[in-house]
């Protein structure tokens, strides 16, 4: 029972993570599109590439942290 409520627990930190994340990418890329004076023609490789280095230093923090 205490395991199953760990695992729940850990499962709804990683959605408001992620949640957050997306956000921040979406927020990091609507900035460089207003100071590029256009949206990128690639605009979801460009999303994907931001969404994905932001994933991996904030997994890679929260595991260095002892957090997981």
């Amino acid at each position: 029972m205490i395991y199953e409520d760990f695992f729940m627990m850990q499962i709804l930190y990683f959605f408001i993570v992620a949640m957050a994340l997306y956000w921040a990418s979406d927020k990091i890329i609507n900035l460089a599109e207003r100071k590029h004076g256009e949206r990128f023609e690639h605009r979801t490789v460009y999303f994907f590439l931001v969404l994905l280095f932001l994933s991996l230093s904030t997994f890679w923090l929260i595991r260095r942290l002892g957090l997981s």
